[in-house]
């Protein structure tokens, strides 16, 4: 998380629409994880609004298309790509997938 962020919502950036398909929830969860450098679901809930099991399935999405690694000993995941970075391949393959 980067300095002076308490770990609340930031209000400059809303949460997806509850009906927000699967492609727009991803693309919203990289953006965050990116931008924070934080892969935790709990954290992700609270930014992104949704329940625990949904972050959670993001995260681990996030984890098979490369932008974070496995959790370590105590369970935190290092975000494979710095702000600024190149998200792009987790996109292109998320696409890929579904067409």
């Amino acid at each position: 998380m980067y300095e002076g962020h308490d770990g609340r919502p930031e209000p400059s950036r809303p949460a997806p629409a509850p009906t927000a398909d699967d492609a727009e929830r991803f693309t919203a969860a990289l953006s965050l994880v990116v931008d924070h450098q934080n892969a935790s679901a709990s954290w992700l809930q609270r930014q992104m609004r949704i329940g625990y099991n949904s972050a959670q399935r993001l995260v681990e999405e996030l984890e098979r298309k490369g932008v974070v690694g496995p959790p370590n000993h105590v369970g935190k995941r290092d975000v494979l790509i710095p702000v600024g970075g190149q998200a792009q391949p987790a996109l292109q393959a998320m696409h890929e997938a579904a067409g």
